[in-house]
């Protein structure tokens, strides 16, 4: 999957291992495995409110990390963290 000039590449396995993330989602801390990515982007407060109104959940609401800095986390159906971040 392309992102920007990156790729992510997700892999599926055949065989299974055992989760190691805590059921449920949740806080990434004590849990292996993917469990968090983080994207900038330009208009966070637009893409977190989409998000919410179409059903997908808002971890962690648009936050101001410092005067220039904004963060925001959804959750994905496995309870992966996907950050998305602004600087002004």
């Amino acid at each position: 999957m392309a992102i920007g000039e990156s790729v992510l590449k997700i892999v599926f396995l055949e065989a299974h291992p055992a989760p190691t993330r805590p059921v449920g989602g949740g806080p990434i801390a004590g849990a292996g495995g993917f469990r968090y990515v983080s994207f900038p982007v330009e208009n966070l407060h637009e893409i977190v409110s989409e998000a919410g109104k179409r059903g997908y959940k808002v971890a962690v609401p648009v936050k101001a990390y410092s005067p220039t800095d904004f963060a925001a986390f959804l959750e994905d159906s496995d309870g992966n963290w996907i950050e998305l971040f602004h600087s002004v």
